[in-house]
């Protein structure tokens, strides 16, 4: 509990995988430090393997691309496959050292597409989760009553 109230929501960012019955499978923080950011991801054990992890870091470097970080880094023990899989996907440098790895990617400056890409990815899951919200109260029954006085 103490990792999460350190998260400063003005500074940093939180991107979500949620499953179409509204289940939040998988979260992203990026945790900003003057230019550069740490990525830090956690995909629950049964939805591990189909790629959210990776699109977390592609929305996550988006995004800080788009606010002017120069560079995002990982650190994280040497066993922890996942996440090394996922640094040298995202062809980050890993140096690995008494167990612990650090892995580190230049990023570089924002561009119209890049900031157009977060704008619509941003739009649609927005869209997305709306839809999927009216569709589950769609089908809950209405419960109707009148009011007595």
């Amino acid at each position: 509990m103490r990792y999460v109230d350190r998260i400063d929501l003005g500074r940093d960012a939180v991107f979500g995988v949620y499953l179409r019955d509204l289940t939040l499978c998988g979260v992203a923080h990026v945790a900003v430090t003057n230019q550069t950011a740490e990525f830090g991801v956690s995909v629950l054990d049964g939805h591990r393997g189909k790629g959210y992890g990776t699109a977390l870091f592609g929305q996550a470097s988006t995004w800080a691309r788009n606010r002017g970080i120069k560079a995002m880094y990982v650190h994280c023990l040497s066993e922890n496959g996942v996440m090394m899989h996922i640094a040298g996907k995202a062809g980050m440098h890993v140096v690995v050292s008494y167990g612990e790895a650090d892995a580190h990617l230049t990023l570089p400056p924002a561009t119209v597409t890049t900031l157009t890409e977060e704008w619509m990815q941003s739009g649609v899951a927005m869209l997305d989760r709306a839809l999927t919200i009216y569709g589950a109260m769609a089908q809950r029954p209405l419960i109707r009553g009148a009011a007595t006085s």
